[in-house]
């Protein structure tokens, strides 16, 4: 007899320690965008204009950590990993959010994309551990015809077009996306992101069957255990 579908989750929940701390620390992350300005008084933050992958006003966020050094971590790590240009950001409680519009919106997908990860089939294998979520028919259909590394580019193509085609259009032409434009396609990357990068890190830490890959022979002189468990 099947179990109710709340238990079904309860136990999902409870067993997938990993999943959990995952989905802690994303929500955590998206939370603190809101809350971190809402914790500053207005226009404390505003009007940034930064490189991703670099930071940019060190000295500002130094300051900041003298009397709200949570608000100071967040918008450091922000500023490591975003450009923040105002106008391409969201504002709350009259402060630049800590990343731009389409890192927000990715934020909210790697919450739905970590929930998915409660749901996956872990195998030591990466591909096959993300296309464990798709529905049967479609992931041996997809199976039959490619390697599992290609099947999962195609499962992964429809929440990476959105966010890639806005992103490099606005690049090559003088087209400008809008901010709501950003943060819907931003959810959807971060779905994936979050599903794919998720899938990884689960496989890693599922051993792999015995005796894969084929072991070596063993070295003349040198006796190889049978069983790895047995070195101790």
């Amino acid at each position: 007899m099947s179990l109710p579908l709340k238990e079904r989750l309860k136990r999902r929940f409870h067993n997938h320690r990993i999943v959990r701390y995952i989905l802690y620390i994303t929500v955590f992350w998206t939370i603190s965008l809101f809350l971190v300005p809402l914790s500053l008084a207005p226009h404390t933050v505003e009007d940034l204009d930064a490189n991703a992958n670099w930071v940019d006003y060190g000295d500002k966020w130094w300051e900041m950590a003298k009397y709200n050094p949570y608000a100071a971590a967040i918008y450091l790590f922000g500023d490591l990993n975003c450009h923040q240009i105002s106008s391409r950001s969201l504002y709350f409680h009259d402060n630049q959010l800590p990343v731009c519009a389409r890192d927000t919106g990715m934020s909210f997908g790697a919450v739905l994309g970590v929930l998915f990860l409660f749901f996956v089939i872990r195998t030591p294998f990466m591909f096959l551990t993300f296309l464990s979520l798709v529905p049967n028919r479609i992931r041996r259909s997809l199976l039959k015809h490619f390697p599992p590394p290609i099947a999962s580019a195609i499962v992964a193509l429809p929440f990476l077009l959105p966010a890639g085609s806005d992103g490099f259009y606005q690049l090559l032409t003088s087209y400008e996306s809008t901010n709501a434009m950003r943060l819907i396609t931003g959810f959807f990357l971060g779905i994936i992101l979050a599903w794919g990068f998720g899938s990884a890190f689960l496989s890693i830490t599922v051993p792999l069957p015995p005796h894969y890959p084929q072991a070596p022979p063993p070295v003349p002189g040198k006796e190889r255990p049978a069983n790895p468990e047995e070195n101790g």
